[in-house]
Formats: structure tokens, C-alpha cells, sequence
């Protein structure tokens, strides 16, 4: 039925089954085209925006406020 992908994952060196979207619709595709953003791929990035400087980031991510 096609409900699962294999995805390339970073650092598992081999594709994953991944459970693929159940709608299909006959113009637009809807397949999987990479691997989810892993746990804190995008933190700096996000907290930069309103203004967390270096120390605040390293500081939450010591804390475990962030990953």
C-alpha cells in the first residue's frame, strides 16, 4: 500500500523504515524527501533570531534547557 519509506538517517549507515503519509493525491506527490531534523539540529539558529546571544545559548544548553 505504500505506507512506509526508507529514509537515510545520519550516523545509522543504512535506510530506516519510515511510515509514510497516508493521502495520496494525483497531481501533487507526497513522498518522504529526507530524514526528520534530529533532536536540537536547529536551536542556535532558532534562539539567534530574538536576540540569545553565545553565552545564553551555552548556558541553556548546560542546563538542559535545550538540546
Amino acid at each position: 500500500m505504500g505506507l512506509s519509506q526508507e529514509v537515510d538517517f545520519p550516523g545509522v549507515g543504512r535506510p530506516a523504515p519510515v511510515a509514510g503519509l497516508a493521502l495520496h493525491f494525483s497531481h501533487s506527490p507526497t513522498e518522504i524527501r529526507s530524514a526528520p531534523r534530529r533532536l536540537g539540529e536547529h536551536s542556535d539558529e532558532i534562539l539567534r533570531e530574538p536576540g540569545f546571544d553565545d553565552d545564553e545559548r551555552i548556558r541553556l544548553r548546560q542546563s538542559g534547557i535545550i538540546a
